[in-house]
């Protein structure tokens, strides 16, 4: 069965979303992925070169450009970004990209603006703690997966300390960026004696906001929030060992260092000219910082905006007329962040949000959060979360046997027969002659996997040798195809030639 999408529809003066509207239809009974079902999270597995990205996903983004959506694009390939200004193109679309990244002239001062939308207030640091936690953690995983764990006593003191620094930048000048964080934390006190010192006190960053922010007028709110900082300042951090304190601000320091340099610094600190926000209105937003020429610090910077955006994209309010927007990861396993993609996959249907993530296999998504149980628990949490599953060629054991266990087994009839022939010498056995032939058959009832997991590494990848064409096999959670009854549907993808 090959799927098809929908072409661009009519532009209208009060554009009010239909929930129904087709964007890509299965069959031809009927069986149609709508705006609605994009809301609900698509997952695409797939081996390298098996056509995940040329064949559904191609057609994916067509179907939601094609549509009028906005988008967040993350990108791993130096090509992703051709890819997809093909895909505006071919969408009549060119005109909505933005992109994001080393020499296109956008800034986004990531860490203020998340202030801001939460009103300026330091009470509401906590997206910030939040979202620097996260990205932390992703920094000590790094490209490979599965970084080492942080301790949970440094984790809350490393989050403690960004809770406070941040929330005296808040209090002192009703803004925080990345080099004010790292300036108030390497000059934060280190004893009892250097606080009695003039001369730190004329030098030191982190002492003169708290002077500043002393000297602001304060609601009742902000006076205990200021109480707190400089407890912390003036008493918890100089009166700790010298070895428990320096752990705990370079947990810190050593992720702010990353963003106060070169690509990031540019990217990230400084007048914001574009935010997360702009695909709300139609703008189809490239983050092109691929991981395969930035390394880690593509790997940083995109996480840290797709961070923010979900944060943001939540917060907007819904009626008719609220646009959807796609948040789209190939090679999503470098992305993941910690929990984190998993809360938002539980809820960013209600902020028409398609979620779309592409990758290779199951242990792929569990390497890079971790392993052990917990790894295996969050990766499985996070997978549930996406109610159409797209399933390519594949070769990995493990994520053949989960596709075929989540499409199931059904009760199947298997039919057997033998015959036989006795003799009475070994003369006439041996000419065919004489004897008596026996013969049985019989049928036995079972319960098999409807499509069987070595079926997978069958499909076919695309390219010349397959006319182009990509087989995948399509899973959609509480609705069966028309087109065959069953949850779910074998289907051919063209790919484009050459492609």
């Amino acid at each position: 069965m090959a799927p098809w999408f929908f072409g661009r529809r009519r532009k209208r003066a009060a554009a009010r979303w239909d929930m129904a509207a087709p964007l890509i239809r299965w069959s031809d009974q009927g069986d149609v992925y709508d705006t609605r079902s994009s809301f609900s999270g698509t997952m695409c597995f797939g081996a390298s070169g098996a056509g995940k990205t040329s064949g559904p996903g191609r057609m994916l983004a067509h179907a939601f450009l094609q549509a009028g959506y906005g988008a967040c694009v993350l990108t791993c390939r130096p090509g992703d970004t051709d890819d997809w200004l093909d895909y505006a193109k071919a969408a009549g679309r060119e005109g909505d990209v933005v992109l994001f990244g080393p020499g296109h002239g956008h800034v986004y001062d990531v860490l203020d603006d998340e202030l801001q939308q939460a009103g300026g207030d330091a009470a509401m640091v906590e997206n910030i703690v939040a979202l620097l936690s996260a990205l932390g953690e992703v920094g000590r995983r790094g490209l490979s997966g599965g970084g080492q764990e942080s301790e949970p006593y440094w984790r809350a003191a490393g989050n403690q300390l960004s809770r406070n620094v941040i929330s005296l930048l808040a209090l002192a000048e009703g803004r925080v960026s990345i080099p004010a964080i790292y300036k108030a934390v390497t000059s934060a006190p280190t004893s009892f004696e250097q606080l009695k010192s003039e001369e730190w006190r004329k030098q030191s960053f982190c002492y003169r906001m708290l002077q500043q922010a002393d000297q602001k007028e304060r609601t009742p709110e902000q006076d205990a929030d200021f109480r707190l900082v400089t407890d912390y300042f003036l008493q918890e951090i100089p009166g700790l060992s010298d070895k428990t304190r320096s752990v705990i601000l370079s947990t810190l320091t050593s992720l702010i260092d990353q963003l106060n340099r070169g690509v990031l610094r540019s990217l990230f600190s400084g007048r914001t000219t574009t935010t997360p926000r702009a695909v709300e209105g139609g703008a189809i937003l490239i983050l092109d910082i691929p991981i395969k020429r930035y390394g880690t610090i593509g790997q940083l910077g995109q996480v840290l905006f797709k961070q923010a955006f979900m944060r943001s994209i939540e917060r907007r309010r819904i009626d008719d007329d609220t646009r959807p927007v796609a948040l789209w990861a190939d090679e999503a396993q470098f992305f993941l962040a910690e929990g984190e993609d998993f809360l938002f996959a539980t809820t960013c249907r209600g902020a028409r949000v398609a979620n779309v993530m592409l990758t290779q296999s199951l242990p792929s998504i569990v390497a890079a959060l971790g392993a052990g149980e917990q790894g295996r628990a969050q990766a499985a949490s996070l997978v549930a979360n996406f109610a159409t599953k797209v399933f390519c060629a594949q070769a990995d054991a493990e994520t053949n046997q989960f596709a075929a266990g989540l499409i199931g087994r059904s009760r199947q009839y298997l039919s057997s027969g033998n015959s036989s022939r006795s003799s009475q010498d070994w003369m006439d056995a041996f000419l065919g002659m004489g004897g008596n032939e026996q013969q049985s058959g019989g049928f036995q009832e079972g319960w098999e996997y409807e499509f069987q997991p070595h079926a997978f590494s069958d499909l076919r990848t695309g390219g010349p040798d397959n006319d182009w064409e990509i087989d995948a096999i399509v899973f959609r959670n509480g609705k069966r195809f028309a087109a065959g009854g069953k949850s779910w549907l074998k289907v051919t993808f063209k790919q484009d030639a050459g492609k």
